[in-house]
């Protein structure tokens, strides 16, 4: 009969609540411009030109980073699993088979102006956004709508960003799906954060945001190499953004 014992080291806790206090302290979350005069939280339109970019996910990232309870709105595709414990104050999915989703996602977003929405756009509408993220900025004067297109797995160039400034939209942010080994073709480009598998798969299989994913994992070195990449990632919208 065996005797089975559980050793905790010490030095490994205390490492793991420097760690927490040191990112508690030192991280820098994302900001989005204030909207003005206008009575509306600033809009984030996520334009993707094929599936498996990680859009979804990516949501989720930026509700973590921009560290409020957004409204998420997938217009057409399917609904992500990841979403399907969010009350209808955090999200909505509007099918591709409905009539004018296009229509719908927008009066949702407008009928809860006083939070940050993240509307995710199916493939087929990436051309469209544009034109809906211009028209959104002629209804509500003052308001504030950012772009991100995600640049489908093998493309590398796009007009999708010259399009956007004719219209007078100047937050656009092209970008890649997250990868360990950013391609040197594309390395001028904006690479969303790559998640460790053990951070990703709850958000997923478990319906969990990426702050209790990370509060959650175990491993130090992975929670640790994510927070560096959202970090990084962060970072480089900010100095995108500045004048």
């Amino acid at each position: 009969m065996t005797n089975e014992l559980v050793t905790v080291d010490a030095a490994t806790l205390a490492l793991r609540q420097d760690l927490e206090r040191q990112w508690d302290d030192e991280t820098a979350f994302l900001t989005l411009d204030p909207s003005g005069k206008a009575h509306i939280a600033p809009t984030i339109f996520l334009a993707k030109r094929g599936g498996g970019t990680g859009a979804s996910t990516f949501c989720l990232v930026l509700e973590y980073l921009l560290a409020v309870e957004a409204l998420i709105i997938e217009v057409g595709g399917n609904s992500c699993a990841a979403f399907r414990d969010r009350g209808p104050d955090r999200h909505r999915h509007f099918a591709s088979r409905e009539q004018d989703r296009v229509g719908k996602a927008l009066n949702a977003r407008l009928d809860n102006a006083g939070r940050i929405a993240i509307l995710e756009f199916e493939p087929s509408l990436f051309r469209d956004t544009v034109k809906i993220a211009a028209s959104m900025k002629a209804i509500v004067e003052g308001a504030t709508v950012v772009l991100f297109y995600l640049a489908g797995r093998h493309e590398t160039a796009s007009s999708y960003r010259h399009k956007a400034l004719e219209k007078g939209l100047h937050q656009v942010f092209m970008c890649h799906q997250p990868t360990r080994a950013p391609d040197q073709r594309t390395a001028g480009s904006i690479y969303l954060p790559w998640l460790d598998p053990d951070i990703l798969d709850p958000m997923h299989a478990e319906a969990l945001s990426l702050q209790d994913s990370l509060r959650e994992c175990s491993g130090l070195w992975t929670k640790g190499e994510a927070r560096l990449n959202l970090a990084a990632f962060a970072n480089t919208i900010s100095e995108s953004r500045a004048p």
